[in-house]
């Protein structure tokens, strides 16, 4: 008994530490505990577009578990990119119990992009990354002829019904948080964004990637971004066999330091242009005329490849090199370039002159706000 009695004290001691090390934010430990958010209430940010019937990006659960600052500096940027500034809607939910925008609000606009983040939290305790008011919005936008793209890599687990997801965007089923705690992973478009790839980091306040392997009704919807390493599929696309038009991504194309910049935005004009957003293609007012020209050759290269540019202006360049996790490689170039075309030869070195293995590799080319990246394989 008095054995009994003892391994019960040290078994509750164990408890109590691990109880107090926890992180109350951290999927990991399942702890459904509530941090303090730092809101105002259920105060909700709308910004209305100045041009209507293209984009309203939704927000969902901003500053607790998405990125560090709000708005999203990386969507907000590629939306000014792709759109315009000033020209699409903005919503911002800080309190996870918050709904998002109603349908009238929504109907305003041609493509909804609704991004959940990280949220997890969820049944029984608290509402789903959608809740029960956003998904009945949803589905009337849906029904009524709408488009709505959903990002959410923890969408499912927080209680996001699987059948309310198959028949909104037609996801038969889903292999939860396949690459469980991992901080990096190298995606690849298909179909409609094909041709595409850059590596995923995750810049989320306190999760790393919990992604889900997705599996589309075939019947419907299709594959449209694969995490090449895990063969898994993290983004489907529903074109509108019936009335709407939907996509479900489990993994968002974070990229804190804008490295994978010309990648990400290629991808999201390529879904726009799935979507068949009217007006797309227009140049926005305000968008800078991208003028950089990269090239790499050869491609793959053993011992040495020739990086060639071109620079509209005479300026400060630089061209660094990353690995396929966002790591800097090497500085080629860092100083006063003359405009035209200039090329450097890369001998597959690092910084202190050592041979990098062999793998992927992206070669970022900065030109005062100007930035282009190439890919480059280095083999044997």
């Amino acid at each position: 008994m008095k054995h009994l009695l003892n391994t019960c004290v040290i078994l509750l001691c164990i408890v109590s530490v691990s109880a107090a090390f926890a992180n109350p934010y951290s999927k990991a430990d399942h702890d459904q505990s509530r941090p303090t958010v730092n809101t105002n209430s259920d105060m909700v940010r709308y910004r209305p577009a100045l041009r209507q019937n293209e984009v309203l990006f939704v927000e969902d659960k901003a500053g607790t578990f998405g990125p560090p600052t709000s708005p999203d500096p990386l969507w907000d940027s590629l939306l000014t990119e792709l759109i315009g500034t000033g020209n699409y809607g903005w919503f911002t939910t800080l309190d996870p119990d918050s709904n998002g925008p109603d349908l009238a609000t929504m109907e305003q606009y041609e493509l909804i992009i609704w991004n959940c983040y990280d949220y997890w939290w969820g049944a029984p305790t608290y509402p789903a990354a959608l809740t029960s008011t956003d998904r009945t919005n949803i589905s009337d936008l849906l029904f009524n002829g709408g488009k709505c793209w959903l990002i959410g890599q923890d969408a499912l687990w927080s209680g996001v019904p699987l059948s309310w997801m198959d028949t909104h965007f037609h996801l038969q089923s889903a292999i939860q948080d396949y690459n469980y705690g991992i901080d990096s992973a190298h995606v690849e478009g298909q179909n409609e964004i094909a041709g595409f790839n850059m590596t995923v980091i995750s810049d989320y306040l306190d999760n790393p990637l919990f992604s889900d392997d997705l599996t589309p009704d075939p019947a419907f919807a299709h594959s449209v971004l694969e995490d090449i390493d895990s063969a898994a599929v993290v983004g489907i696309f529903y074109p509108g066999q019936m009335d709407w038009q939907s996509a479900f991504w489990s993994i968002d194309l974070r990229d804190a330091s804008f490295t994978y910049w010309p990648a990400i935005s290629a991808m999201v004009s390529g879904m726009f242009t799935a979507f068949e957003l009217t007006g797309i293609n227009e140049t926005p007012v305000g968008n800078p005329v991208q003028v950089l020209q990269l090239n790499v050759s050869p491609d793959p290269f053993v011992r040495a490849t020739t990086i060639s540019f071109e620079v509209p202006v005479a300026s400060h360049v630089t061209v660094d090199v990353y690995n396929n996790v966002g790591q800097h490689i090497n500085t080629l170039i860092d100083g006063y370039q003359s405009a035209g075309s200039h090329s450097i030869i890369w001998n597959r070195s690092d910084a202190r002159g050592a041979d990098v293995p062999n793998g992927v590799y992206f070669v970022r080319l900065t030109c005062d706000d100007l930035v282009s990246t190439a890919n480059v394989i280095v083999t044997r």
